[in-house]
């Protein structure tokens, strides 16, 4: 204990004193000993163990933000439906006539009847028709509906639509000239198939991240 101790080193101190006084040799080995405690030594082989569950991964945030709308594309395609319906309207013509029995103005060669679909014409108004209802379907889906499933169709439909004026451009070059309506359906045509791919390639991204 602590009064032990202080005793034991006055005890001592008095023994040294006295020694001293009489001119006598003093033996330092019998005097008594402070108890020392041993702080043990840092164990230097300690690693700190690592957790067993690793963090979990971050999951991706997947934005559910509604997109904007194709407004602009889809007017500029009915503006286009117009001006195509207006310059050509035979087409339709002969196809009301054929369906309500509407008046329709025959081919006539040698006081006969030409049937329509038999003269050059109708291959020449038939192209920029196609490619009017394409762009009036078009511009249905993009205002009002935007499926997915009706997108694929209206894109394959404008495809063939710009094929069929590619194609009817190049083969009457030779025998009819430039065909200036055909060559702007064909590069309309091809941006608009793109626009499409496109719209369905961003609804094919949001159907994987949802």
């Amino acid at each position: 204990s602590i009064r032990w101790s202080a005793g034991m080193m006055a005890g001592s101190s008095g023994a040294c004193w006295a020694a001293e006084k009489a001119g006598l040799p003093m033996d330092l080995s019998k005097l008594p000993r402070l108890s020392k405690t041993e702080t043990p030594a840092p164990n230097e082989n300690h690693a700190v163990e690592p957790s067993p569950d690793p963090p979990p991964a971050a999951r991706p945030v997947v934005s559910h933000e509604p997109r904007t709308g194709h407004g602009p594309e889809a007017w500029i395609s009915l503006v286009i439906v117009a001006f195509l319906l207006f310059m050509y309207p035979r087409f339709l013509q002969w196809a009301s006539s054929r369906i309500f029995h509407t008046h329709f103005g025959e081919f006539m060669l040698d006081d006969k009847v030409v049937p329509y679909q038999t003269v050059p014409e109708f291959w020449m108004d038939l192209g920029p028709v196609l490619f009017g209802i394409v762009l009036l379907l078009d511009g249905i889906v993009l205002l009002a509906m935007r499926r997915r499933g009706l997108v694929a169709v209206v894109f394959v439909l404008t495809v063939l639509a710009t094929l069929y004026n590619l194609g009817y451009m190049v083969l009457s070059f030779g025998r009819y000239g430039f065909a200036p309506i055909s060559f702007l359906a064909t590069a309309f045509g091809a941006y608009i198939a793109w626009f499409q791919w496109r719209i369905l390639k961003e609804g094919r991204g949001e159907t994987a991240g949802a």
